[in-house]
């Protein structure tokens, strides 16, 4: 499904906009992408202008592409539940390479999907923030489906915990 990313970025601002507490200001949540966004930011109500600054950021990052890629893979129900933060968390300035660290995906209580940094995981869990999240085999059910640390014995790699690499 052909998508155009400036469209969808608008719509997020707009849901953000209208459906966020006003101390959770636009400018903070575009800091996810650059420092410099927020002040950029901070004085635009029209989306369109917010989503041409962000579209512009993920352009100088190198991320533009990738972000139009990321939008084309989604489903039509991902798109629809993804919000403003879990977008941009995606494609953070201080990106670190792919294949560095895993994000997963995670489906939150109020029914939006996101992805989280894997090392993540544990805390969310044990704050109950998280309903569901996606691993190999599928999704799974927090309270319902088994998760290691929780009762019975795990004996593969982890792979959530970032490496450590020792210089002698």
């Amino acid at each position: 499904m052909e998508v155009d990313l400036r469209e969808y970025l608008t719509k997020l601002v707009t849901d953000w906009q209208k459906k966020r507490p006003p101390k959770e200001k636009l400018s903070q949540v575009c800091k996810l992408l650059s420092d410099e966004l927020p002040s950029w930011v901070k004085d635009k109500d029209d989306p369109k202008q917010v989503a041409k600054l962000l579209e512009d950021e993920l352009d100088d990052l190198g991320e533009l592409e990738k972000a139009q890629e990321y939008l084309e893979k989604m489903s039509s129900e991902e798109m629809e539940k993804m919000d403003l933060r879990s977008f941009l968390i995606k494609f953070q300035s201080n990106n670190r390479e792919e294949d560095s660290h895993l994000l997963i995906r995670v489906i939150y209580h109020d029914n939006k999907y996101g992805e989280i940094d894997s090392f993540k995981l544990d805390k969310l869990i044990a704050l109950g923030k998280i309903k569901k999240f996606c691993r190999s085999g599928g999704w799974v059910t927090i309270g319902v489906d088994p998760i290691r640390g929780m009762g019975g014995t795990y004996n593969g790699s982890d792979r959530r915990k970032p490496s450590v690499i020792k210089f002698s």
